[in-house]
């Protein structure tokens, strides 16, 4: 995935596009290498504690993965947490991130956001699956907690101060990786459904959001939001899907991200990490105040360049709209859908491995 992405990053040919691609492949390269080598601990540590039969199956290493030596699996588990962080995008480890999402086509960012870093958390959640019995709960919820307040709070002055409309988009990617770890490492049932949630609400909504950021930068000819004035006016369509997308990206009701980051925040509360949720909360306000800031100078201020035209078409409207309506059901109506609720169920008993 890094290595074919990687080509749609360097999509412009451009200095900048080429310097992003660079940047992307290194950093989650070395990530990958540093996930591979937990691989290979792990596989040490049930040579060496159940011999070589079913070597890796997740099946058999998650039955028997009490058997195993609590110091290789957890030293496993700090490379594969490491690792795989690097391929989400949490701090210290996300600079690849927003030069990625800012110089790939708008579509592939999408991608890049919404498929891939959940591709990402989905491996590290098999992962934690097999390790938990063996290392417990606290050292996965240290470590997840420590990486989740830092991914956040690294996100908010960059979002305050930010000019480039993708880049902004890149950093809201951030805070929403980083309160999708901090539900992982709650892990309770209320949090673990909250994220599995947030990955699926989160992937329709951003990439709403890349889609738009594409069309504006195309209509405006710039990503320079600071150029950008008075799309009610002059891109209504344009305008009124961004700022939809905007109201669900920072989780307001009624999108679906509102559910999945109110039940984040109340199971931290829950699990007594008091002050823990008084700071994201706060650095979550940091992050609302500058994207809306942003988001309504380009819908309301006045207008200073004329786009080229409203490029949202028609064959557009419905499709995005279906997204956008997708994360209200699921994100609101999750637990009165039977099917979806008993399969949202089945997958947090699995994550949580017989703990809940």
């Amino acid at each position: 995935t890094t290595l074919v992405s990687a080509f749609l990053v360097s999509f412009k040919f451009t200095r900048s596009a080429l310097e992003a691609t660079w940047k992307y492949v290194m950093v989650c390269t070395v990530g990958i290498c540093l996930a591979l080598l937990g691989t290979m601990i792990l596989y040490y540590a049930q040579i060496s504690a159940l011999g070589a039969e079913k070597a890796l199956s997740w099946l058999w290493l998650t039955e028997h993965a009490e058997l195993l030596n609590p110091s290789l699996t957890k030293l496993a588990f700090l490379f594969i947490f490491i690792g795989y962080g690097t391929k989400i995008g949490m701090a210290p480890m996300h600079t690849w991130l927003p030069d990625a999402y800012s110089e790939a086509p708008s579509l592939t960012s999408g991608l890049l956001s919404g498929a891939l870093c959940t591709c990402a958390i989905y491996v590290l959640l098999r992962n934690i699956v097999v390790v938990i019995p063996t290392v417990g709960v606290e050292f996965i919820s240290t470590l997840c907690l420590a990486f989740a307040a830092l991914t956040i709070a690294v996100a908010v002055p960059f979002v305050v101060v930010q000019r480039d409309i993708k880049r902004m988009l890149a950093y809201s990617s951030m805070e929403n990786i980083g309160l999708m770890i901090a539900g992982i490492g709650v892990f309770s049932q209320l949090s673990i459904g909250a994220t599995l949630v947030h990955m699926f609400n989160h992937a329709l909504i951003k990439f709403v959001l890349f889609y738009i950021a594409g069309t504006i930068v195309q209509e405006y000819q710039t990503k320079n939001m600071m150029r950008i004035h008075g799309m009610i006016g002059d891109v209504p369509h344009t305008a009124t899907f961004w700022l939809l997308g905007i109201i669900g990206i920072l989780g307001m009701p009624p999108l679906g991200l509102f559910f999945s980051k109110f039940y984040i925040l109340y199971s931290l509360f829950l699990s007594g990490h008091y002050l823990l949720g008084i700071v994201i909360i706060v650095l979550l306000a940091g992050i609302l105040i500058g994207i809306l800031y942003h988001a309504l100078r380009m819908l309301c201020d006045k207008a200073k360049r004329k786009p080229v035209g409203d490029l949202l078409e028609n064959a557009d409207t419905p499709f995005l709209a279906a997204l956008l309506l997708g994360s209200v059901i699921i994100g609101a109506g999750i637990g009165e859908i039977p099917y979806l609720e008993k399969l949202l169920a089945q997958a947090v008993r699995i994550v949580g491995g017989g703990q809940f």
